[in-house]
């Protein structure tokens, strides 16, 4: 059984070793800080490792704020091929109607774009597109 873990109770996150996979979720306000938190914690996990492919369902966050020197030190160490030395791809899905949202996440791309991981933004009407980017059908439960 693949166990929930939590990380500053706003980012909840299964890793699936066997599928080299993991999802993340997350609602209310999401801060810089929690995603910065999030990373070291996903990075230290035992089952997790570098080129796993990535869901982030971020769809109910409502606010996204804080230092973005946090996330641009996200978006930098997610581009050091020391930390990230194999290739993945990531979906990360934004409620439909937060467009400032998405643009702040399509900044964080192009921030991270040396990185090895494909990142995708997509709006949550583009769910299916969202799981057919990180080679799945649906989420695994």
């Amino acid at each position: 059984m693949v166990k929930i873990r939590q990380v500053n109770n706003v980012i909840q996150y299964q890793v699936y070793p066997d599928l080299n996979f993991f999802k993340a979720c997350a609602s209310g306000e999401l801060t810089f800080e929690h995603i910065f938190q999030h990373v070291e914690e996903i990075i230290n996990d035992p089952d997790y490792q570098t080129g796993m492919n990535g869901f982030y369902d971020f769809h109910r966050i409502t606010r996204l704020t804080g230092n973005v020197e946090q996330f641009q030190a996200v978006a930098e160490d997610m581009s050091d091929h020391n930390i990230i030395d194999k290739q993945g791809c990531t979906s990360v899905v934004l409620p439909d109607d937060n467009d400032s949202m998405h643009n702040m996440m399509q900044g964080f791309i192009l921030m991270a774009s040396d990185s090895l991981i494909d990142y995708q933004v997509f709006h949550y009407r583009q769910w299916q597109q969202a799981l057919l980017h990180v080679g799945l059908n649906q989420l695994p439960d």
